[in-house]
């Protein structure tokens, strides 16, 4: 069984109840499964591609129009068209531990990309934390896709507010790794 965390859900009374009969009960019932409250299916994933079985649900059951309903729409809230900045949260604490990760990279000669995500909130990754990760990782390395863009303009590019869908991860890493 594996508990759907989308955005404070679980703070719900008919979350609250379909979590309790699960633990009486221990089986999921259909009822639980409507608006993906509970799932029966732990996340697992393909050991070759990486990909969440999860995912893969959820596609299927978006390509047969059986998952945007109206529960799921309304967990998608009309953002602004205002670019939002996040606070600073890169601090001294922070400096120190991605500081550490960076020579653990160097040392160990490692490929990396540093990728901020396109969330669906739109909330543009803070000017000063993204120029600290482009001068310690280089610019190379740093790849920003927060704020108001193709990704985040469409809800349909997202399985609720904080998980984007299968199909904007390849294309951020064709972006990513195709660049000339």
């Amino acid at each position: 069984m594996c508990l759907n965390y989308e955005k404070l859900r679980f703070l719900t009374p008919k979350f609250l109840y379909t979590y309790i009969d699960f633990k009486i009960s221990g089986v999921v019932k259909p009822y639980m499964k409507d608006g993906l409250m509970l799932l029966d299916k732990y996340h697992s994933s393909d050991t070759r591609s990486n990909e969440s079985e999860f995912a893969r649900n959820l596609e299927e059951m978006i390509s047969q129009n059986k998952y945007y309903t109206t529960e799921i729409l309304s967990s998608f809230y009309k953002r602004d068209t205002i670019v939002k900045y996040s606070p600073i949260a890169i601090k001294e604490n922070q400096r120190v531990i991605l500081y550490d990760i960076f020579k653990i990279f160097k040392k160990h000669k490692t490929n990396y990309k540093i990728i901020i995500s396109p969330l669906y909130n739109q909330i543009k990754i803070n000017q000063n934390d993204l120029r600290f990760l482009i001068i310690l990782f280089g610019v190379n390395n740093v790849h920003d896709f927060s704020g108001i863009n193709k990704f985040t303009k469409d809800y349909k590019n997202y399985y609720e507010t904080s998980h984007y869908r299968i199909h904007v991860t390849k294309e951020i890493l064709h972006e990513i790794y195709m660049k000339k």
